[in-house]
């Protein structure tokens, strides 16, 4: 139709908008929009498909029939994937909250290995500060420890609540274990940077602990199942990097939709978090210096 009448057309909202056909194709649209978005795309679509066929012609016209063919038959845009046929009731994130919250609860036992690895404040700490056996060998063992206690705490609340109805572990158990023991570990490793870096008596140390944990754990959804939806429309940021976030959408991502990129995403984001922790505690601890014991 002729540029008037098309106008007419766009103006009365007829039409969403108007391509003018000229050596180089223009869109003129009325507002932004859906359909406008489309009618865009399907423009800069045929531009880079008549840029890149002009282009093949002039190195050799020979190969314009293949390109053609291969740029106007693209790859599917969609790809069909099924769900791991858990449940995608929210509900069930409270529970994975309660897990989340028992992991980070390592915390403690990290901070009885800073208490007893610094002279300042423990009886133990002097006696471990004169020992011939290095600081670092002696912290580590201690976090080891507390590791392996604390997952198989863990795995007994696991155990516990596996037998509830509607929740199933059974199928993802490696990646299940897996999950637990990177968020115990980012407990444990949370608890010795408090424990080194805070100044304070164990008291105040715990008091943070507690009050740090508890506003992580609400963040992810322990109180207010929605709470996570929430803050991620709000600021998706403080999810990305709370460990209690993090551990909620692996477990919850690990039932619902299977072991894909967003799971393992999280679990690299743990494992990230947990040797942050480690590298400013081992600094932090290893800079400790007393004039006498």
């Amino acid at each position: 139709m002729d540029e008037q009448e098309a106008l007419a057309l766009l103006e009365s909202d007829t039409v969403d908008g108007i391509y003018y056909v000229d050596e180089t194709p223009t869109l003129t649209v009325k507002a932004e929009g859906l359909m406008q978005s489309m009618l865009r795309s399907v423009l800069d679509g045929y531009v880079q498909i008549t840029s890149t066929v002009t282009e093949v012609a002039q190195k050799d016209p020979a190969l314009v029939a293949d390109a053609v063919e291969k740029l106007t038959d693209p790859a599917p845009a969609l790809e069909e994937v099924s769900l791991s046929g858990g449940s995608m009731d929210y509900m069930r994130e409270n529970f994975y909250s309660l897990i989340a919250m028992t992991c980070l609860y390592a915390s403690f036992f990290g901070l009885s290995g800073a208490m007893s690895a610094q002279a300042n404040l423990s009886p133990l700490g002097a006696r471990r500060s004169i020992s011939p056996t290095k600081k670092m060998a002696l912290a580590w063992s201690d976090i080891l420890a507390a590791v392996l206690v604390m997952f198989a705490v863990v795995l007994v609340l696991i155990a516990f609540l596996n037998a509830l109805p509607n929740l199933d572990f059974g199928e993802n158990l490696p990646y299940l274990l897996l999950t637990v023991l990177v968020g115990v570990f980012v407990g444990v490793m949370y608890g010795m940077l408090v424990g080194v870096a805070v100044r304070g008596s164990r008291t105040a140390k715990e008091g943070i602990l507690i009050g740090l944990t508890l506003v992580l754990c609400f963040l992810s959804g322990l109180m207010a199942t929605n709470m996570r939806y929430a803050v991620d429309k709000v600021a998706p940021i403080i999810n990305s990097v709370n460990p209690a976030a993090l551990l909620v959408d692996s477990f919850y991502t690990m039932e619902t939709y299977g072991i894909g990129e967003r799971f393992w995403v999280n679990i690299g984001t743990l494992a990230i978090i947990g040797a942050l922790f480690s590298v400013l505690s081992v600094a932090i601890l290893r800079r400790k210096q007393y004039a006498s014991i």
